[in-house]
């Protein structure tokens, strides 16, 4: 058996009547970079940061979006899309010698943990401990 790929991937969305609202949740950097135009009108923004983390041996695609969209009552909201995608390809199997049979549980764990520590650095503390009764 041979395994060329082993991730985890998190992706949620949410929609959100303001601005304000949705830093509540989410860390102002995530989704607000810098703009051409601060008079604009946002349509549409997206952001991919692909990158390899050497500390843990995992690669990650780190996918943000927002949208303007228009509710049934014809109100603009704002529609978030967040998406982690961490993981050991091929590439880090062989150069790192991962034997997936036998180490796929620490493999695992190593990825989950890391997700979960992008997704935190993600969200406001506010937000996770609304979250944290749930």
């Amino acid at each position: 058996m041979s395994i060329n790929r082993l991730g985890i991937r998190k992706a949620n969305g949410r929609i959100f009547d303001t601005v304000d609202s949705l830093l509540d949740t989410y860390e102002s950097g995530v989704f607000y970079g810098m703009s051409p135009d601060e008079r604009m009108d946002l349509i549409n923004k997206e952001y991919l940061d692909c990158f390899f983390n050497d500390e843990h041996d995992i690669k990650v695609n780190y996918k943000r979006a927002i949208v303007s969209v228009l509710d049934s009552e014809r109100k603009l909201k704002l529609q978030t899309g967040l998406d982690i995608d961490v993981y050991v390809d091929n590439e880090i199997i062989q150069t790192k010698h991962i034997d997936l049979c036998n180490d796929f549980v620490s493999v695992f764990d190593r990825l989950n943990d890391y997700q979960f520590l992008l997704y935190r650095n993600s969200v406001t503390e506010r937000y996770l401990a609304s979250t944290s009764n749930e």
